[in-house]
C-alpha cells in the first residue's frame, strides 16, 4: 500500500488547492486520506460527502453503502464504495485540466459556474455503484440459504430461498415509482415513475430516439443492471430530497435537477456493456463525451480506477497498486503493478487479454471533439517485471 500512498498524495497535492475544498477542515481531511487504512478511508468519505454533497437529506445514504460494501467484500466482489470516491477525485484531476482550456472552445455543459460542474461529477461519481447490494442480493441470499440449510435450520433456508427467486425490479415497488405531496392549493398525492425519468435521461445522454431509449432502459431493468439500479436509488434519494417544501415543478426548473438527469444518464449507462442483448450493448458506442461529458467521464474513470479495491479471492486475481501517479503539463501517466503470488504462463495469458479487452471497451466511447490536447497513459508491469500492453489516449 506504499505505493499506491505516495501516488494518491500526488493526484491529491493541487486539488486540496481548488475552490471545491477550500474550508480548512475539508483540506485536513482530505489532505489526511492517503495516510489512512481502509475503515478510516471509508469513514473519512462519509465525513467528506457530510460536507460536499449537495442534498441534505441524500447524503445520508452514504453510511448505508459504506455497510453494504462489507457484503460485497465477504461475497467475493471488489469494494466498491471507497472506489466511487477515488473515480471522483481522479475525474476532478481531468475536470480542471478541461476547465483551463483557453485554446478552444469549452463543451456546453462546462460553461456553468465551476462549482455546479464539480457537484454535478460529484454526484455522478461517488453514486455511481449505489446498485451493487441489490445486484449480489440474491447471490448473498442463495449463500445464507445453504449455510442455513447445512445447520439443519431450513426455515431460515428457505426464507432467503424465496428471495433468490424474486426479481426487485418487477412490479411496483419503492425503486419504480417516487410518491410525491405537492404543495398548492390542495394537497394532492402524485408518482413520479423512476423508470420514465431514466428513459427520459437515457435519450438525452445519448442522442437517441425515444423507442431506443425506452428499450435500452427496459433491458437494463430486466437484467438488474447496477447501473440502472444504481441510477434509480440516486433518484429516488435525490428527488425526495430535493423536494422539501418545494413542489416537483419549482424542484424541475433547478439547477440541481439539471445536474441530477446528467447524473442519472451518466449512473444508467456506465454499465451498459454488461448487458446480454448484444444490440442494445452496442449502444455503449454511442457514450460521448460532447452529448454528456459526465457519462464518458464515468465510463473511462471507471475503467481506469483500480487501485485501493479490496476483495477476498487474492488467490484467483492479482491486486492493482498504483505506483505513480503524474501529470506533466497536460500529459497524465498512471502506472500499476499487478500483484500476484503465483503468475503462471495461463495466468499471465488470461490478465494480458483482460487487460486487451478493457482497452477496446475505453476506446468505443466517444471522445471529446475538437480534443482538449490532454494525453492519457495507463501502464501496467507485473510484481515479477513483466509488462503488458498500455493504455494511451489523446482526449
Amino acid at each position: 500500500m506504499w505505493f499506491s500512498r505516495n501516488a494518491e498524495k500526488e493526484l491529491i497535492r493541487e486539488l486540496l488547492d481548488t475552490e471545491f475544498f477550500r474550508n480548512s477542515g475539508l483540506k485536513r481531511q482530505l489532505a489526511f486520506y492517503p495516510f489512512a487504512n481502509k475503515m478510516v478511508k471509508a469513514d473519512l468519505v462519509c465525513q467528506l460527502m457530510e460536507s460536499l454533497w449537495p442534498m441534505a437529506e441524500s447524503k445520508k445514504i452514504f453510511p448505508v453503502f459504506r455497510d453494504f460494501d462489507l457484503f460485497l467484500i465477504a461475497s467475493g466482489k471488489r469494494g466498491h464504495f471507497i472506489h466511487q470516491f477515488e473515480v471522483f477525485l481522479l475525474g476532478l484531476r481531468f475536470i480542471h485540466l478541461f476547465l483551463e482550456r483557453t485554446d478552444g472552445p469549452k463543451p456546453r455543459l462546462f460553461y456553468s459556474n465551476t462549482n455546479r460542474v464539480s457537484f454535478t461529477w460529484l454526484m455522478t461519481s461517488t453514486a455511481h455503484d449505489f446498485g451493487l447490494p441489490l445486484g449480489v442480493a440474491n447471490l448473498i441470499a442463495d449463500r445464507l440459504s445453504d449455510l442455513y440449510k447445512a445447520l439443519g435450520v431450513l426455515e431460515l433456508s428457505t426464507q432467503y430461498e424465496r428471495l433468490v427467486a424474486k426479481n426487485l425490479l418487477q412490479g411496483e415497488n419503492d425503486l419504480q415509482r417516487v410518491s410525491l405531496k405537492e404543495q398548492g392549493d390542495e394537497h394532492f398525492q402524485s408518482v413520479l415513475s423512476v423508470p420514465c425519468l431514466i428513459c427520459e435521461c437515457v435519450e438525452a445522454s445519448l442522442g437517441v430516439s425515444r423507442d431506443e431509449a425506452e428499450r435500452i432502459t427496459e433491458t437494463l431493468r430486466k437484467e438488474v443492471n447496477h447501473g440502472y439500479v444504481s441510477g434509480a436509488v440516486l433518484c429516488r434519494s435525490a428527488v425526495l430530497s430535493l423536494l422539501q417544501d418545494k413542489s416537483i415543478n419549482q424542484v424541475k426548473r433547478s439547477w440541481l435537477f439539471g445536474s441530477l438527469k446528467r447524473a442519472i444518464g451518466a449512473i444508467a449507462l456506465h454499465a451498459l456493456h454488461r448487458v446480454g442483448d448484444n444490440d442494445v450493448r452496442k449502444f455503449t458506442e454511442k457514450i460521448s463525451f460532447d452529448l454528456n461529458p459526465y457519462a464518458y467521464l464515468l465510463f473511462l474513470m471507471d475503467n481506469i480506477q483500480d487501485w485501493s479495491r479490496p476483495f477476498t479471492n487474492v488467490k484467483d486475481w492479482p491486486t492493482y497498486e498504483l505506483t505513480r501517479f503524474s501529470l506533466a503539463g497536460k500529459n497524465i501517466k498512471l502506472d500499476y503493478v499487478l500483484s500476484f503470488d503465483n503468475w503462471t504462463t495461463p495466468k499471465k495469458d488470461e490478465t494480458r487479454e483482460s487487460l486487451r479487452a478493457r482497452k477496446e471497451l475505453i476506446l468505443k466511447a466517444q471522445k471529446p471533439r475538437p480534443p482538449f490536447g490532454i494525453e492519457l497513459t495507463v501502464t501496467f508491469e507485473s510484481n515479477e517485471g513483466d509488462k503488458f500492453e498500455r493504455i494511451r489516449m489523446d482526449l
